[in-house]
């Protein structure tokens, strides 16, 4: 605050399409198959906004932004949106108070769909896991997981500066816009809680996944050990009968041949048969 003029400077977030010669389309997240190099693939970026407001006789609001907005238009496209619809009665409001709660509002709003993207991003890296959790899905739920530790980050100094807001002289903020400004805290309240939920699904996607792995190694191991116990009594038999003994009545029997392996598809079918009846094949 200076004097009775107020400068804020916000992100408002921004989620675009890139394609494959984009030259930042390495922190691309992509739908279908987590690749960094495909069409179709969306971007997560911050854009800086700075917001001045300057008392009468200029009774203006500058805002500068770092970059343009989205082929959406932005939040700037839903403040003229809102003046075109005179939505709250924004034409008729006098203190320009209002004017910085609508865009304040309109870039808090903002979030909200991206919330939700990231929301279906989860629920679809969830799926994945389950169907083929496949080491390249790591790579995804950890870009999920910083950037939604980035929105957390851009968010904390919004509350505090809307609450400092909020305790501003009537100079600068009057009461009905105070009222209204307490209503977009409100969102971001949401907003944080939602952000916490997301982390503690991603972290649980990571549990999910070595869960997963676990699970597949020990079917391996299982259907290894099942071949190995196998092949123990046949050994056990090859080596037996392998020994050079002089006195093996077995060896000059001319059936022996046969019997040996009458055994081996009997012992073999009988272990079959038992692992089969315990699950364990």
């Amino acid at each position: 605050v200076i004097g009775d003029s107020l400068f804020l400077l916000t992100h408002s977030p921004e989620l675009t399409t890139v394609h494959a010669n984009h030259e930042h389309n390495q922190h691309a997240l992509d739908l279908n198959n987590n690749s960094n190099n495909s069409d179709g693939a969306f971007e997560f970026q911050l854009n800086q906004v700075a917001i001045l407001t300057l008392p009468p006789p200029h009774r203006l609001i500058i805002t500068v932004q770092l970059r343009e907005s989205g082929a959406h238009g932005g939040w700037a496209a839903r403040v003229q949106q809102r003046l075109r619809n005179n939505v709250e009665h924004l034409r008729e409001k006098q203190p320009l108070s209002h004017m910085l709660y609508a865009v304040v509002d309109s870039i808090v709003d903002r979030y909200f769909p991206l919330l939700e993207f990231y929301g279906e991003r989860m629920e679809e890296l969830e799926n994945a896991l389950v169907d083929d959790p496949s080491p390249h899905l790591i790579k995804g739920i950890t870009r999920v997981k910083r950037e939604l530790l980035s929105l957390r980050r851009t968010i904390w100094p919004m509350r505090d500066c809307l609450s400092r807001l909020m305790v501003l002289p009537d100079a600068v903020i009057d009461d009905d816009s105070r009222m209204y400004l307490r209503g977009v805290a409100e969102h971001l309240f949401q907003i944080v809680d939602i952000l916490e939920t997301y982390r503690d699904i991603a972290m649980g996607l990571f549990e999910l996944f070595f869960s997963s792995v676990g699970i597949r190694l020990n079917e391996v191991m299982k259907t290894l050990s099942a071949v190995s116990t196998l092949f123990l009594p046949l050994t056990f038999l090859t080596g037996v009968y392998g020994m050079n003994f002089e006195n093996m009545p077995e060896l000059t029997w001319s059936g022996s041949y046969y019997l040996f392996w009458f055994c081996v598809v009997l012992i073999v079918g009988a272990q079959i048969a038992y692992f089969w009846r315990r699950n364990w094949l």
